[in-house]
């Protein structure tokens, strides 16, 4: 039995880590699709009527939003887990970057890329103003990386 049901897009990026920790941790999803700009499921609507993606339904009920919320919860299951850090410290500075790529890192992509791949009108000047931001703030993290 999964131990919960992940709803989702396809391809959606603040999904991918929160199935990729589910993975690492062995821990069984049930992947649903949902596509809020199409409609929803009523099944979906009744566990979160604002739509969002994704949301997370436990087995036992239990409804959690937010991919930060989900990531942290699933990742918790396992109690030797590596992934949450050894100290408060860690676990910290883990959240930070969680936020950092939530916050600033997809959403600069996403305004970069979807013009390019037809998912929002093109205007060139917002292309290149995306782009330039992107770059600074990945720099960001390469920077972290570098050290």
């Amino acid at each position: 039995m999964a131990f919960g049901k992940l709803f989702t897009s396809n391809d959606n990026p603040r999904s991918t880590a929160i199935k990729a920790v589910a993975l690492a941790n062995n821990i069984d999803l049930e992947i649903v699709i949902e596509d809020p700009k199409v409609g929803v499921s009523e099944e979906y609507k009744k566990v979160n009527p604002l739509g969002k993606i994704p949301t997370f339904v436990g087995a036992d009920g239990f409804v959690l939003s937010e991919c930060i919320a989900i990531a942290i919860y699933i990742t918790s299951q396992n109690e030797k887990t590596t992934l949450l850090g050894k100290t408060k410290q860690d676990y910290a500075t883990i959240l930070k970057w969680m936020s950092y790529f939530n916050s600033e890192v997809l959403p600069s992509l996403g305004s970069w890329f979807q013009p390019l791949q037809g998912r929002i009108p093109y205007n060139k000047k917002n292309v290149e103003e995306a782009q330039a931001k992107a770059l600074k703030v990945v720099s960001a993290v390469e920077a972290h990386l570098a050290n």
